[in-house]
């Protein structure tokens, strides 16, 4: 697929190698575990207020059923 893109391109296939590798690094995470894990908890936390309770149209839902 890269020797495609190389030739579309017109730059060399170790270049685009290159390229590729930078923007891979720069898409890893170098986050901490501590950090992943506060994140996944401000998450919970924040999800779980939203979605504390559930509204129902219930008029609406009879009115979809009907038809």
């Amino acid at each position: 697929m890269y020797f495609q893109l190389a030739n579309e391109k017109k730059i060399p296939q170790e270049e685009l190698m290159k390229e590729v590798t930078a923007i891979l690094d720069e898409m890893g995470h170098a986050l901490t575990l501590k950090a992943i894990r506060s994140f996944a908890y401000f998450l919970i936390k924040v999800f779980k207020a939203l979605f504390r309770r559930v509204y129902v149209n219930e008029e609406g839902v009879q009115m979809v059923r009907l038809r």
